[in-house]
């Protein structure tokens, strides 16, 4: 195994081990994002091998909701009653739309992942900002051992009453020094 892939393999096994993940008690929107784009964001096939066996492809019209525009593959998968929209981007990302869940908790959750990440690394965290009822949370882990670093997005519906989509979690490579 190659040494650059230790800061996320420590960052996904302490995630794992944090016992305050999903506050609330029934969403595990972040757990289920590390456990799918996360896990295998440089194994991008693995994960669609693994979305073909486990959700339901989408083609068309249906899958450009995922896809806004850009060309990759979109599954939507149903899990202990919650949907998950999943795009895998031909430019190398991979984005998870939670259809429904505890805004605080993925809030939360998404800033513990974080949080974890700056025991192994340093993590440059982008200001927090707000448009409506969304609020965007960034932040990029760098890998020294490559020339590009981590970034990872969330933009949350903070909505009180259940919209449409609850969050969008991506994560990508990006060139050394910005998103």
């Amino acid at each position: 195994m190659k040494p650059h892939h230790w800061p996320c393999i420590a960052l996904a096994a302490l995630l794992f081990a944090t016992p305050c993940l999903a506050r609330a008690e029934d969403d595990q929107t972040v757990s289920a994002f590390v456990n799918s784009c996360f896990q295998y964001l440089d194994k991008p096939g693995e994960l669609a091998a693994r979305l073909d066996t486990t959700a339901q492809r989408l083609e068309g019209r249906q899958a450009q909701k995922f896809l806004v525009g850009r060309a990759g593959k979109a599954w939507l998968m149903s899990f202990e009653d919650r949907l998950y929209g999943f795009a895998l981007l031909d430019q190398g990302m991979c984005t998870m739309t939670a259809l429904s869940g505890d805004p605080k908790a993925i809030v939360s959750d998404f800033i513990l992942l974080g949080r974890t990440a700056e025991a192994h690394s340093r993590v440059e965290w982008e200001p927090v900002s707000t448009d409506a009822d969304w609020e965007e949370h960034a932040y990029t882990v760098p890998d020294p051992d490559t020339p590009t670093d981590l970034h990872l997005r969330m933009l949350v519906n903070t909505a009180a009453a259940a919209p449409p989509v609850r969050a969008i979690l991506s994560v990508g490579r990006i060139p050394d020094g910005g998103p």
